[in-house]
């Protein structure tokens, strides 16, 4: 007996293929990673090195030599600190100077750290750090012969002080005293003249009080114009100071004679 079967085969049709096709390819898509074009203007990044930064020279030598330099430079400040704190200072200025002194010194003291540690790439950037040993602080070419000149100034006005109470003691003896009066009023005259030049303690003026005021530059004409008029300033005040003791010498000879 022939059995005959209800199930009848589905017929697949073109549409149902696509729709197989494409839900296979949804699930591809799931597990293999889909390249996608790049950008327009964008880099592949495979193919682009790692940016580094410039190689840093050692320039041992030349950090040995510039260091060495500062060293120096900071063992002249130390010599000028003492020299100043130890003077009289009838002027009062030794204080502001020994400051700036000591700004250069820390000034220094942190440029050389900075030179021995810093990544120079090449011999300009060093020399650029190198030369603000010479131009930033100008111990050389400014602060010594500054220093110099308000020493100068601080022996004179202590000579100075000195020789006004011999004048003001003499002023008391001579009396009617002719040639020791004479005497005198040229000591008057040439102490005179001596302030005319540097100032009476306490107050400093012309070419050393100038000198005082200067601060490193980077054009020296007017530093060194300035250094040569105080000298001439300290020159012509000894001088005058000297004819007053001097004649203080010879009033006290004609009140002895």
């Amino acid at each position: 007996m022939t059995t005959s079967s209800n199930t009848t085969t589905p017929q697949v049709t073109p549409t149902r293929r696509r729709r197989a096709l494409a839900v296979g390819l949804v699930g591809l898509s799931a597990l293999v990673p889909v390249a996608l074009p790049a950008a327009a203007g964008a880099e592949d990044s495979r193919s682009a090195p790692p940016t580094t930064s410039e190689a840093c020279k050692p320039f041992t030598r030349a950090r040995e030599r510039i260091a060495g330099e500062i060293t120096r430079r900071q063992a002249t400040i130390v010599e000028l600190v003492a020299s100043l704190q130890a003077a009289s200072d009838p002027y009062g200025v030794n204080g502001g100077q020994i400051a700036a002194l000591q700004s250069s010194a820390n000034g220094l003291a942190t440029l050389g750290q900075q030179i021995a540690t810093a990544c120079y790439p090449d011999v300009t950037s060093l020399r650029a750090d190198a030369q603000k040993v010479l131009f930033e602080h100008r111990i050389y070419a400014l602060r010594v012969p500054q220093s110099r000149v308000i020493e100068a100034a601080d022996r004179l006005g202590t000579a100075r002080n000195e020789l006004q109470s011999v004048a003001d003691t003499l002023a008391t003896k001579v009396g009617d005293d002719a040639e020791a009066r004479a005497e005198l009023d040229a000591m008057n005259q040439a102490l005179a003249d001596a302030d005319s030049v540097i100032g009476r303690p306490p107050t400093l003026t012309g070419a050393p009080a100038d000198v005082v005021a200067l601060e490193p530059a980077q054009d020296l004409d007017p530093t060194r114009a300035a250094l040569t008029a105080a000298r001439d300033a300290v020159k012509s005040a000894h001088q005058d100071l000297a004819s007053a003791r001097d004649h203080a010498k010879a009033a006290v000879a004609a009140l002895r004679s």
